[in-house]
Order: structure tokens, then sequence, then C-alpha cells
């Protein structure tokens, strides 16, 4: 394999976690959450849920939020449940290929997620597929509501190319998002546009 970088940055959502945004948008609206959809994204969300991705408001102020509109009766549990449901699977393939990657490059995970899903639900995922704990698979985690933005922005990959401590080229950025894609290429990132649900380890090896 030619080496071309020694870092590989992930996305979560979409490349190692599988995503069905229907899903949450169905959960909600048994809550009562009609027009769900028109904050919901496949890549960045709008409103209280993009508020919360960019570290805005904390995930009770975002459930407060959530309450005002479809009534105090719901818990806690009730709404991060509802949003949860956009989290489907994290397939074992991925986290094999993550772990032989690890041997030999700098891991990482860019991703733009929130407070309720990345210190509820994603660490109880990773657990439930090896026994590992999400750490255990990266180098470095960068995620958009702890760094106060959100992908595509060109701030946010300049933020962690400088924490890295590399140049952009020389790293390798995967993402199922085109426009995250373009703006990580702009400032000379390697990158690679993956399919959600699809296993991309021979793409990648032969990168």
């Amino acid at each position: 394999m030619v080496r071309k970088y020694n870092t590989i940055i992930f996305d979560l959502g979409g490349v190692i976690i599988d995503l069905d945004k229907s899903r949450c948008i169905e959960e909600f609206k048994k809550l009562g959450y009609e027009n769900v959809a028109d904050m919901l994204g496949n890549y960045k969300q709008s409103g209280e849920f993009l508020a919360l991705e960019e570290g805005k408001i904390t995930a009770s102020e975002w459930r407060d939020i959530i309450r005002e509109k479809i009534g105090n009766e719901h818990s806690d549990k009730e709404i991060d449940d509802a949003f949860n449901a956009f989290l489907v699977a994290i397939p074992q393939a991925k986290l094999q290929m993550l772990s032989e990657l690890k041997k030999h490059y700098r891991i990482a995970m860019l991703s733009n997620t929130n407070e309720v899903m990345f210190e509820g639900r994603i660490p109880e995922m990773f657990l439930e597929v090896e026994g590992k704990h999400m750490e255990e698979y990266f180098d470095d985690i960068y995620v958009s509501y702890r760094l106060k933005m959100t992908k595509p922005s060109a701030e946010i990959f300049e933020a962690v190319a400088a924490d890295l401590g590399i140049r952009p080229e020389e790293a390798l950025f995967i993402d199922d998002s085109a426009a995250n894609i373009a703006a990580a290429a702009q400032l000379g990132f390697n990158t690679m546009l993956v399919e959600p649900y699809t296993d991309f380890y021979d793409k990648l090896t032969t990168k």
C-alpha cells in the first residue's frame, strides 16, 4: 500500500454507524412533534437540533424546547429515545476495519453530533458489538458540539488539523456527505466519499 497520508479521519454517522432518519421522525411524531422532519437533515440539522449539534444549548435545554412544542408530559428518556431512533447499528466489520487500520495509521473521528447521542446511546452501541469502548478504536475524537462548530465549515477542518499537528495533505478524510468532502478537499485533505450502508475497506486499502 502506497501511503500518501499518515492519518485517517472518519465521519461517524453514515460511515461507521448506520442511520435511519425516517425512524427518528416516526418516533418524534408519536410524541406529537408533527413537523420534526423540517428540523432533521441527513448531514446537518436545523432549529433546536442544530443548536444542540453546535453546542449552543445543553441537552437539558434542548429537551425543554422539545417539551414546549409537544407538551410537558414526556420524560427525558422518551425524548432521548425518539432522537436515538436515528441510530440503527454499528456493523462489526466497520469496527474490525478501524482496529486493523489503527495498527498502521493515526485514526481520528470528526462528527457532527450532539450531547444526547454521543454521551448516551453511541458509547453503548460500540460496547455492544465487541465489548470495547469507543475510545479504543480512535486515537483522537472531535465532535461538533464540543468544538462549537460543524462541518462543512472550513474552521472545523482547520481546527482538527491544527490539534492533530498535521498538514491537510497528510490526512485522508472519509465522509458520506458530498458537501463535507468538498470542503475538506478545498483545504488540501485527501478525501473519500462513501455511501451509507456500504463496506468500503477494500476501496480504502487500494487508495
